[in-house]
């Protein structure tokens, strides 16, 4: 299994599990993101079929994705980490000193062609995207660790590593370290409807603490900022509240759980629902 690191904390973990030549691939995220994912392959290194059920922590499993793949083709998805040991495998076959390795996305008809380089046995740089991972493997073609060093991302492959060591953290709870509290909220504004945001609040020290309101850009947004694994709200409230600081953060008017119309909304209908939310969380 593959331990991600971005700055040296975890971002996610893969699972990997080789049963003949099919290959399970379980994924988490951010806490908050899970992939799983079935693939049939070929002793040549490519792909055959595959089924990807998505599903965010706390939520139902969405419905299978179910593809084939054609016939010549590795599969890859820059989220499942053990895609980048399918790449070195596949370019293990081809036996060049640089291969184009032709890729196929889990998700959707959209072919691909991915760089790999052999620097020599065990050190492979996969260019996918215009990243270059740096990988290292055995003699075997097995991937022992990497790294994207500009995006200051390392990863590690480990033994042992269990769930319980890397537990989900569904989009609108607290977190599973109890570092603080988080409260699901509703805001009545003058203008009728109702904001639902989350307002996070350290557990120790008080009873008061600075506080923040997290205000959304100018299209429409929920809380979050964005769906799992990709939440840049939720991850500026989570800093933030770490270091002491109560945070509130709503969903648009007429996004996520608000009521109101967001179409008709204005920069100015916005600055009333802001003042709105400042105004409730002083009354805090």
């Amino acid at each position: 299994m593959f331990v991600t690191l971005e700055s040296g904390r975890i971002a996610g973990v893969n699972w990997v599990e080789h049963k003949g030549q099919q290959l399970h691939s379980r994924v988490v995220l951010t806490q908050s993101r899970i992939i799983d994912a079935t693939i049939d392959l070929r002793p040549d290194g490519t792909a055959s079929h595959s089924s990807v059920v998505l599903q965010a922590a706390g939520e139902e499993p969405g419905n299978p994705i179910v593809r084939d793949l054609g016939s010549g083709a590795a599969y890859w998805s820059d989220m499942i980490t053990s895609s980048l040991e399918q790449m070195v495998r596949r370019a293990r076959v081809l036996n060049k000193p640089d291969s184009k390795v032709e890729t196929q996305n889990l998700y959707r008809d959209a072919p691909g062609e991915i760089e790999v380089e052999r620097v020599d046995s065990t050190d492979w740089v996969v260019t996918a995207n215009k990243k270059k991972y740096l990988v290292l493997t055995d003699d075997q073609g097995c991937m022992l660790a990497a790294s994207l060093p500009e995006y200051g991302v390392v990863i590690e492959r480990r033994e042992k590593f269990g769930p319980e060591q890397y537990p989900l953290w569904p989009a609108y709870a607290a977190p599973p370290d109890g570092a603080y509290r988080a409260e699901e909220v509703s805001i009545p504004a003058p203008q009728g409807h109702v904001l639902a945001g989350t307002l996070t609040v350290p557990a120790s020290g008080g009873p008061k603490f600075p506080a923040a309101v997290l205000i959304t850009g100018l299209s429409p947004s929920e809380r979050n900022g964005g769906a799992p694994p990709w939440m840049p709200l939720r991850d500026l409230a989570d800093a933030l509240t770490r270091a002491g600081v109560a945070v509130l953060r709503v969903d648009d008017r007429g996004i996520g759980k608000s009521t109101g119309d967001h179409k008709p909304s204005t920069t100015f209908d916005e600055a009333d629902d802001v003042r709105t939310e400042v105004a409730w969380l002083r009354r805090r």
